[in-house]
């Protein structure tokens, strides 16, 4: 790898508030080592997200409908 080479961090994004969401996509949009690979709105959608394709970091709201973030 050279110096010049960065791997984008692949976030999951997880809150049941759209306009939470959208606020961290845009916060992150400006970060070129982060990249959003999957965003939903609830622990289950969270954990099949995961099983389809793999992030590095997740971004989870504690309080979900249904399932708790933890």
């Amino acid at each position: 790898m050279h110096a010049g080479d960065v791997k984008s961090a692949r976030i999951l994004v997880v809150d049941d508030h759209p306009i939470v969401r959208l606020g961290i996509r845009q916060m992150l949009s400006e970060e070129s080592a982060l990249k959003i690979c999957a965003e939903t709105d609830s622990a289950e959608a969270a954990i099949e997200a995961l099983r389809h394709g793999g992030a590095d970091l997740a971004i989870v709201d504690l309080s979900l409908a249904g399932k708790h973030g933890l």
